[in-house]
């Protein structure tokens, strides 16, 4: 995620991926930071735009909703 996130011009769904994965890893303060950058670049985006891009697996949306409660990106 870190280097993911790192790269210039990074996808506002990688900055997605990135933080809810941080959240989840218990590096919340780093997931917060990056979801600041997200709603900047993004104002209004939310977990169903990232689902909407994504399909994902039941088990894996629900380790994404545990990250984006963390972190307030609902």
């Amino acid at each position: 995620s870190r280097k993911a996130v790192a790269r210039p011009n990074v996808h506002e769904h990688v900055l997605a991926i990135g933080a809810h994965c941080l959240a989840v890893a218990g590096e919340v303060d780093e997931a917060h930071s990056l979801a600041q950058v997200l709603r900047q670049r993004r104002p209004g985006y939310t977990l169903e735009d990232f689902f909407a891009a994504f399909r994902y697996s039941p088990q894996d949306c629900a380790m994404f909703r545990r990250g984006a409660d963390l972190i307030g990106l609902r």
